[in-house]
C-alpha cells in the first residue's frame, strides 16, 4: 500500500466489555498518575513517530495499558494459572500501551486500545523480522513474546486537553465513570512473523485511517475480528 493513502476498516467486532474492579481502577491510577505528572518516565512518542504526547496524554494512555495488565492477570488467575506480578515499579523509559506478563512461564505482551478500536497495532521499527523487541534486545529485558494479547478499555475521559488537571479532578473523573475493558483477542508469535512481518500488513506513516485518522507512525496491523480468542493460550 503506497503512503498517504485511506485504509478503510472492512472486517469489525462489536464491544463486549466487562466492569473493572474498582482495586485494579485505584492502582492503575496511582501508576499512571506517578509516571505522568511525577517521578516516572515514559517515551514522549512512538517508535518512529512524531507527536510529543503531553503529560495529560501520559497519563490517559499510561493508566489504558496498566488497565489492560490487570484485567489479563484476572483472566488468567481465575483459571488457575501461576501468573507473574504486576510491576508498578517506576522505572525508566517504557512503553505506554503495553506491558510484559509471564503466564505458566510463557512470556506475553499485552496491548491497549480503546473500546471502539479495530486494530491490533504493532510499531515496525520495535520488531525485528523474527519477531523480537528490538528496544530489549541490548538489555536483560524479554524481547520475545510468544504471544500478543489486545485489551480493549471503555474510559470515558477526554484523551486530549491542553490543561493539567490536578489530581482531585482526575480521581473525580476517573472514579465517577464505570470503566470497561474485554480481551479482545490473542496473535501468536508464529502468525506476527509468518503472516504479518513476511507479507508486509502495514499501514504507514500519515497514512488515514477510515479516511479520518492519520497514522502517526508505520505499523504492523492485526484485524480484531480476526485474532484468536484468548482461550488458544
Amino acid at each position: 500500500m503506497e503512503k498517504g493513502k485511506i485504509k478503510n476498516i472492512q472486517k469489525t467486532k462489536a464491544f463486549q466489555g466487562e466492569p473493572v474492579k474498582q482495586e485494579y481502577i485505584r492502582d492503575a491510577f496511582e501508576f499512571s498518575y506517578r509516571i505522568a505528572f511525577g517521578d516516572g518516565f515514559h517515551r514522549n512518542k512512538r517508535s518512529g513517530g512524531s507527536h510529543h504526547r503531553s503529560s495529560y496524554e501520559i497519563f490517559v494512555n499510561t493508566f489504558r495499558g496498566k488497565i489492560a495488565e490487570f484485567v489479563v492477570s484476572d483472566y488468567f488467575t481465575s483459571q488457575g494459572r501461576v501468573v507473574s506480578q504486576i510491576d508498578l515499579s517506576i522505572m525508566g523509559v517504557g512503553d505506554w500501551d503495553s506491558a510484559d506478563l509471564l503466564v505458566d512461564n510463557i512470556p506475553i505482551s499485552i496491548k491497549a486500545t480503546k473500546h471502539f478500536g479495530q486494530l491490533l497495532l504493532l510499531e515496525t521499527k520495535d520488531w525485528s523480522n523474527n519477531g523480537q523487541y528490538i528496544p530489549n534486545l541490548s538489555h536483560e529485558k524479554q524481547s520475545q513474546y510468544d504471544y500478543f494479547i489486545l485489551v480493549r478499555t471503555k474510559v470515558d475521559i477526554p484523551d486530549q486537553n491542553n490543561s493539567l488537571f490536578c489530581k482531585e479532578e482526575l480521581e473525580k473523573i476517573i472514579f465517577e465513570k464505570q470503566i470497561l475493558a474485554e480481551i479482545s483477542g490473542v496473535l501468536s508469535n508464529t502468525d506476527f512473523v509468518n503472516q504479518i512481518i513476511k507479507y508486509k500488513y502495514i499501514i504507514y506513516q500519515n497514512d488515514l485511517l477510515n479516511g479520518k485518522i492519520s497514522m502517526d507512525a508505520d505499523n504492523y496491523y492485526v484485524h480484531v475480528a480476526e485474532l484468536e480468542s484468548i482461550e488458544m493460550i
